[in-house]
């Protein structure tokens, strides 16, 4: 197969253009914008759309980005020759339209295309070309920046390819979509096998009905329980303490607290009662008796406080009598020191005047002042005697009197103190007399006795309080309790109303039964398609082991020339990807090794890939700019590689450089030059 020619009508900056190729090696140069990339897309828009892939008609942004630039016709057709015939695809871009006929005899061979339906058209590269665009975009067309195919993709295509050969000896039947087809059936029967899914919305709904069914024979045997305990419960309590229990176990809080008051006034009257039960049982004589000794002893203790004040009082009278007898027994005393000054006063005047006549005239002088001094003694004496006299006539008199009054205020005492120690006396039997009564009966106290006897005549009252508050209690529990009982009835007929109108059991069996059964039907048909599913992919992994050395003996030549002998052998597998050999041994991972390096490997496999994708028809090379990386040594390898590759596949290289026409020209090799003028 080989390119012959691109009749653009309009395709981006291509406008009325014919670009013809050569068979073998074609070198076609062109600056950077002169359109190189633009001529590659043309040949890839007709041959497959612009249309993402699992999309209907849904276009990539190729689809805009190469309309015309001066608008126009969006169009054009590619020409090739394939098994001696020559082969003319037109698409217009923009009409949708796509014709294939044969550019010799213009036999119309649309008929012939294979109808996609994703994209609702016919596929212009189904008939001859049998490749899909991931697999073209990655083996085909190698663009700049982009030698690393997508191993991801072309790896699925080129299992497909080989699957398709092996199994049914032709590549027309899509196993990759069988796999497809095989899980998205799967998927939607189990999901992701814990959400979504028929299966598990199946399961899902068993569950709800089991639960369902569970409820319901759980609502049954609520309904066998109230309608037991309907017929049992009782229209009124039987009895107190049956009331009391209820109104204890249901009651409403208020009813509780109600009933705890009640029962704190009946405890408390009963104390009250048992009190005077249990008291001593008083008569009124001896209560009269008590009265009066109480009477007696207060009077005695009057008595005797009286006769203690009387005591007291003669004490003080006789402590102060004596104090006045003393008083004058001093002023007597007086009176006989001056009486005897008076009579020395005398005696010594005598003996003055008998010295002074007889001795000495100062005698006299002192004679006469003795006798002048004892005359004024003298009368001095006189007139204190008399007041004397007088003073102790008036206090004899007193004398006597305190004398008196102090025998009589002995009496008194006397008297005083006899009678304080008889109203003790008497006290004291009163008082013992008195304690040995309330002792016998009982009580405290008078009042306390006399309490008792008023509370005797109280019994009755407060047995008749209490009678009427107990008789209160049990009628206010019985009422109580039938209330109680009223509502429990109402209660548990209401839920019995709500549970009869669940629905029908009957019919949850049956919709389980067929859920189960339509359950059972999609997990066997889903283990169907895992079976399946696991034959196919299964047959597929013998079949990749089975080519897998035959890609690998396709690329060993390829590597070995191009890097020089360093390496002679690549391995790709799904697993591990792309790895390189080195000529001692060593497997070496694709990131281990140079970017140039690199881009060798991956033109290596590209190469190896074409083969095992289409092994009955040599498709084209086509490169853009795939060598920007390489040095002159590299680029003199892979193009030695090309011209021996362009003996039996066309080769177009599009290039922005002169390296490719200088290396190719020194090697004296074929080839096609196209200058593109942009």
């Amino acid at each position: 197969m080989r390119l012959v020619e691109a009749r653009i009508e309009g395709f981006g900056q291509y406008r009325d253009q014919v670009i013809s190729f050569a068979p073998g090696l074609n070198v076609i140069h062109g600056t950077n914008e002169s359109g190189k990339t633009t001529l590659m897309k043309f040949i890839e828009g007709v041959l497959y759309g612009f249309y993402k892939p699992s999309q209907r008609r849904q276009y990539t942004e190729d689809y805009e980005k190469y309309r015309p630039w001066d608008g126009g016709s969006y169009a054009g057709t590619l020409i090739y020759e394939n098994a001696g015939r020559t082969i003319a695809v037109y698409r217009d871009f923009a009409g949708e339209e796509i014709r294939m006929y044969d550019w010799e005899t213009k036999e119309d061979l649309t008929g012939q295309l294979t109808y996609n339906g994703v994209i609702r058209q016919v596929d212009p590269a189904s008939r001859d070309w049998k490749i899909s665009p991931a697999a073209f975009r990655n083996t085909i067309s190698i663009v700049q920046g982009k030698a690393c195919p997508d191993l991801e993709q072309i790896g699925g295509e080129l299992q497909e390819s080989l699957m398709n050969l092996t199994t049914a000896g032709d590549e027309d039947i899509s196993v990759r979509t069988s796999l497809r087809t095989l899980r998205r059936q799967m998927e939607e029967i189990e999901g992701d096998g814990a959400s979504g899914g028929t299966l598990n919305e199946l399961a899902a709904r068993e569950n709800e009905l089991k639960e369902r069914l569970r409820q319901s024979r759980e609502l049954q045997r609520r309904q066998e329980r109230i309608r037991t305990e309907l017929a049992e419960l009782p229209e009124e309590a039987e009895d107190p303490e049956q009331a009391d229990l209820l109104v204890e176990r249901a009651g409403r809080p208020e009813q509780k607290e109600h009933l705890r008051q009640m029962e704190q006034e009946i405890v408390k009257l009963r104390e009250q009662e048992r009190q005077i039960r249990t008291g001593a049982q008083g008569n009124e004589k001896q209560y009269e008796e008590l009265i009066g000794l109480q009477k007696e002893v207060s009077g005695l203790r009057v008595r005797q406080a009286d006769a203690q004040l009387r005591t007291e009082q003669c004490e003080k009278v006789l402590a102060a009598l004596p104090e006045e007898s003393q008083q004058q027994e001093e002023n007597t005393d007086k009176d006989a020191v001056l009486t005897a000054a008076v009579v020395i006063g005398g005696v010594l005047t005598v003996a003055a005047v008998l010295l002074g006549i007889f001795v000495s005239p100062w005698c006299m002088l002192l004679v006469l002042g003795g006798g002048a001094a004892e005359l004024y003694a003298f009368m001095r004496y006189q007139k204190r005697m008399q007041e004397g006299f007088r003073i102790r006539q008036e206090k004899r008199a007193q004398a006597d009197t305190l004398r008196m009054e102090r025998e009589k205020a002995q009496e008194r005492l006397k008297e005083a103190k006899t009678d304080q120690k008889s109203c003790e006396e008497a006290l004291e039997r009163g008082t013992g007399q008195l304690q040995e009564i309330l002792q016998r009966t009982g009580v405290s106290s008078v009042e306390e006795y006399g309490s008792r006897l008023r509370s005797q005549a109280r019994q009755e009252t407060l047995r008749d309080r209490l009678d009427h508050l107990e008789r209160e209690q049990s009628r206010w529990k019985m009422t109580y309790a039938a209330e109680i009982l009223r509502e429990r009835r109402a209660l548990l007929s209401r839920r019995l109303e709500e549970s009869l109108q669940e629905e029908d059991t009957a019919a949850l069996r049956e919709e389980l039964a067929q859920v189960v059964q339509q359950k059972d039907r999609l997990t066997m048909e889903r283990d169907s398609l895992r079976a399946a599913a696991a034959a196919i992919e299964s047959l597929s992994r013998e079949v990749q082991k089975e080519y897998e050395p035959v890609l690998t003996e396709n690329m060993k030549k390829t590597v070995e020339n191009i890097t020089a002998g360093r390496y002679n052998t690549v391995y790709v597998s799904d697993q591990e990807g792309i790895r390189a050999q080195s000529a001692d041994g060593r497997e070496v991972a694709m990131d281990q090794l140079s970017a140039g390096t690199g881009d060798q490997i991956y033109f290596a496999v590209r190469l190896g890939m074409i083969d095992l994708l289409s092994p009955k028809v040599k498709l084209p090379l086509i490169l853009d700019d795939a060598f920007a990386r390489y040095d002159d040594e590299r680029l003199g390898k892979i193009l030695r590689l090309l011209r021996q590759e362009a003996k039996n596949r066309q080769i177009l290289i599009f290039t922005c450089q002169k390296r490719e026409k200088e290396l190719l020209t020194a090697m004296r090799a074929a080839f096609q030059y196209n200058e593109l003028k942009g």
